[in-house]
């Protein structure tokens, strides 16, 4: 990511069909991070990330805007997925991804 307004969506898909979008990103020159779970097949992460941006989805934008360094969310089966940014600061931003 070249700097503050950039974010970019990893999209996970288990054979067991769970499947869930880790969106990581920059706002205001500060990380942030959300997981969105329980998705329609249709639900990648081009249709995901944009959507941070839109103000027809305020949930996503708030996301973005609480600038969470760390987030913790559970599945439909009660699965629980994570980010934590173990590097939070700087150029060189670093994230755990957690699938428990």
């Amino acid at each position: 990511m070249g700097g503050s307004g950039t974010s970019g969506s990893l999209r996970f898909v288990a054979d067991n069909g769970e499947n869930f979008i880790v969106t990581l990103g920059v706002h205001n020159y500060k990380r942030w991070g959300d997981i969105v779970t329980n998705l329609t097949p249709d639900q990648t992460g081009v249709i995901i990330n944009p959507q941070y941006y839109n103000a027809a989805n305020p949930d996503r934008q708030a996301a973005r805007e609480k600038q969470l360094a760390s987030y913790n969310v559970a599945n439909a089966k009660g699965r629980n997925f994570g980010l934590n940014y173990i590097v939070a600061d700087g150029n060189n931003l670093k994230v755990n991804i957690i699938i428990g």
